[in-house]
């Protein structure tokens, strides 16, 4: 008998509604206490989206990979509801022998893939897992972001009456994770270059910035979206088009910080946005996943 194979797909996590955001910082930071002004604040932020629906697409792109690979796939979270401890429990019941662990976070970083990692490692499973540990380059990641851009821009360059300059984003993590040797900052400006190059934009066309800098303190990576915004402003441009190449799917970083706060930034500016929209339950997407499940899997068996 073949042994049973399964994809495990990893994310942070996220609460769907803002009274469960207490809990889920305690769990985010390790049981640090967090600021009472800052859990106000992420509150506020998630009252004003009505709720976060990251695992409501994490199940959906697991549903669509495993349509495409015809193999059990599991989801597990880091820091809320299913964790990754429960999914574990869950694969060993259902008599998994080997697994396929893949990051929804296509970009390596110490503070995200390194944790999901470190979660893995902590727990005994009586099975064998194969980490992933980037896929920021994997051309249906690519094409999927593309195509993205492509069903969305058009109609934002004819709304604006302009041909929009693209800014691609990716979240911002600690300037001390990269000077310590983090491969995240160059994994997403190379995704974000790999989709300009896939749209054929000129190296005018388009610029790259970091998002939603921490509250914890501390020199954040840049640049900002916010400095870029003010650049464009001064030159005199009145739109930009948003391509967050760092997320997989919706969730706060993207409802919150794009189409909210940095679209009030924006207009205080003079200037409008638009985006493309989230990969979400893209059929590329899931292809992505696939591919790299298969191959990781013919790898073993070889």
């Amino acid at each position: 008998m073949p042994a049973r194979n399964a994809v495990l797909l990893i994310a942070h996590g996220s609460p769907e509604n803002a009274s469960d955001i207490p809990e889920f910082l305690r769990l985010v930071t390790g049981g640090r206490g967090v600021p009472d002004s800052v859990v106000k604040e992420i509150q506020h932020r998630y009252s004003l989206i009505g709720c976060s629906p990251l695992t409501c697409h994490t199940i959906g792109q697991a549903n669509g990979v495993q349509r495409e690979t015809g193999l059990p796939t599991y989801i597990g979270m880091r820091n809320w509801h299913p964790f990754i401890s429960d999914t574990l429990e869950q694969m060993t019941r259902d008599g998994v022998e080997h697994a396929v662990a893949i990051c929804l976070a296509p970009q390596n970083s110490r503070t995200s893939v390194g944790l999901y990692k470190q979660a893995l490692a902590d727990k005994q499973v009586p099975f064998t897992i194969d980490f992933v540990e980037s896929w920021h380059d994997h051309p249906l990641l690519i094409q999927a972001f593309a195509e993205n851009h492509r069903a969305a821009y058009t109609a934002a360059c004819s709304e604006a009456n302009s041909e929009l300059l693209t800014l691609f984003t990716a979240h911002s993590v600690p300037q001390r994770t990269i000077a310590e040797g983090d491969p995240y900052e160059s994994q997403a400006r190379d995704t974000a270059a790999l989709v300009a190059r896939a749209l054929d934009l000129k190296d005018d066309q388009w610029r790259f910035a970091f998002q939603s800098q921490g509250m914890s303190g501390g020199t954040w990576l840049g640049p900002t979206v916010e400095s870029i915004l003010e650049q464009y402003a001064r030159e005199g441009k009145t739109g930009v088009f948003f391509q967050p190449i760092g997320f997989v799917c919706d969730h706060v970083e993207i409802l919150y910080d794009i189409d909210i706060a940095f679209r009030d930034f924006a207009a205080k500016l003079g200037m409008k946005i638009w985006r493309a929209a989230s990969l979400n339950n893209s059929v590329p997407f899931a292809q992505a996943i696939a591919d790299i499940a298969r191959t990781r899997l013919a790898t073993v068996s070889a």
